[in-house]
């Protein structure tokens, strides 16, 4: 039962990659990992809805709906196979990989990454900050109450003489995570942290089967997929995030980040109009799980806008929010959103609020965080290389892959280097976690880049051996 969500997202995962591409063969690799996260959308409301109807059996209400689910993406799927829109087999890409016994080290050590991290997740009580000041706490809470009891911030609750309940500093933060830390104990009837935080590690795991689902799907090799997979387990941070579980960071690496990389897959194919879909979706329903959720599905917005226009339609644009911004319309109001721009010195940004304006110097904190510090091991070394090289040697794969790197940097500048949130910045501390929600589409940029250098190299060796 624990399952269920994967269970129901999986399978409607395989349902619209089939009513996309009719008769492919089936990417389970990428089902399984999208299917998590989309099963996730599935689950959290069901929890919300029982609990609002005050359902005792919380559990047996959860999974009779996600049972149902699953039942009718099921007969969905059913119905396909037997038109022949369907094919269950394995997808398989045309690339083969050269080394078979590298291969096999790699996965050796994808295997070896995930049963450490969770020796360390089920050995451990909660331990990171937020995890048990917040995500998790919420979630204890709302399991020995059995309802979701209202947070709320310090002051309104001592004005109220105690009478709100519970307090948290961050009373504000979205609810879905902390309602899929709660469906564990609702399924086993008993409180544990290591079972509650269970959903932060295979979240991880998650996360790697959909890159290598996704690297695949772009033509790479079972050995290139296996590098991308292996790449994201054997960073540091997020080593932290998977044998410590409980922060958001990771749920958001699978909303936004795979998100993103949906979007980078339709701009390197213009045919792959389904992963376009896809991916907003998921970047929209990042913003259930963070509030930075915002920040990314404006940049995926932005994606979508340079990768559709020509560049002198881009540029008229640009030219024309200068000057309106020099005549004075720095802000305006969209209908159901708020309001968007600088007012009065404040900041304001739909669905996260206002902020006052503060320019502050992160290029040093930019930089030691990703060239020196150790979160990232030598990952965005290899990223500037490898632009360089693609950039020389007039790769395809740039035109799809640099607007999204630059817009993540941009998004990232904005927010540290100009509100009151340098202060995250420069404790190392936020910067790092807000990377790590990215980080998928970071990794899936590279083998985009890397994916044609290659076949650079094989297409010149082969000249050169006909030519002998």
């Amino acid at each position: 039962m624990l399952g269920l969500p994967w269970l129901v997202g999986t399978i409607w995962m395989v349902y619209l990659d089939s009513m996309a591409q009719p008769g492919t063969r089936v990417n389970w690799f990428k089902s399984l990992g999208y299917g998590y996260f989309l099963g996730l959308v599935f689950l959290v409301p069901l929890v919300q809805i029982a609990f609002y109807l005050d359902i005792q059996s919380t559990a047996a209400f959860v999974g009779t709906g996600l049972g149902l689910f699953s039942l009718v993406g099921g007969l969905l799927l059913w119905r396909r196979y037997a038109a022949g829109y369907l094919n269950l087999s394995p997808y398989r890409s045309e690339a083969r990989s050269h080394s078979s016994i590298l291969l096999i080290m790699l996965v050796f050590l994808v295997l070896l990454h995930l049963y450490f991290s969770a020796l360390d997740a089920f050995a451990r009580p909660v331990f990171p900050w937020d995890a048990w000041t917040t995500w998790v706490y919420r979630a204890k809470v709302w399991y020995l109450n059995h309802a979701i009891v209202p947070m709320q911030g310090a002051s309104a609750w001592l004005s109220a003489d105690g009478e709100l309940g519970y307090s948290i500093n961050a009373y504000a933060y979205p609810e879905a995570v902390s309602l899929v830390f709660l469906w564990p104990p609702l399924v086993t009837g008993v409180w544990s942290d290591a079972l509650a935080t269970l959903g932060g590690w295979t979240a991880g795991v998650a996360i790697a089967l959909a890159l290598y689902g996704q690297s695949r799907a772009v033509g790479g090799s079972l050995l290139g997929g296996a590098i991308i997979a292996y790449l994201f387990l054997s960073l540091p941070l997020v080593g932290a995030h998977l044998a410590l579980p409980g922060y958001a960071d990771i749920f958001m690496a699978g909303f936004a980040g795979l998100g993103l990389v949906s979007l980078l897959r339709w701009g390197a194919d213009r045919s792959c109009l389904s992963e376009l879909v896809l991916g907003m979706l998921l970047l929209a329903f990042s913003i259930m799980i963070k509030r930075e959720g915002v920040v990314w599905f404006a940049v995926g917005l932005a994606y979508i806008v340079l990768q559709i226009f020509p560049w002198r339609w881009l540029l008229l644009l640009g030219l024309s929010l200068a000057i309106a911004w020099l005549l004075g319309f720095q802000s305006v109001d969209i209908p159901l959103l708020g309001q968007i721009g600088i007012k009065n010195g404040m900041l304001h940004v739909p669905l996260v609020g206002a902020m006052p304006v503060q320019a502050h110097d992160i290029s040093s904190v930019i930089a030691s965080n990703l060239f020196t510090n150790g979160s990232w091991s030598l990952l965005f070394y290899v990223l500037v290389l490898v632009l360089i090289l693609s950039a020389f040697y007039r790769s395809a794969g740039v035109v799809a892959v640099a607007p999204v790197y630059l817009l993540i940097l941009g998004a990232i500048v904005v927010i540290f280097g100009f509100s009151p949130e340098a202060r995250w910045a420069e404790d190392n501390t936020a910067i790092n976690r807000l990377l790590i929600q990215v980080l998928p589409a970071l990794l899936m940029g590279l083998g985009l880049l890397v994916l044609p250098l290659v076949k650079k190299v094989e297409s010149t060796e082969m000249e050169r051996e006909a030519a002998r």
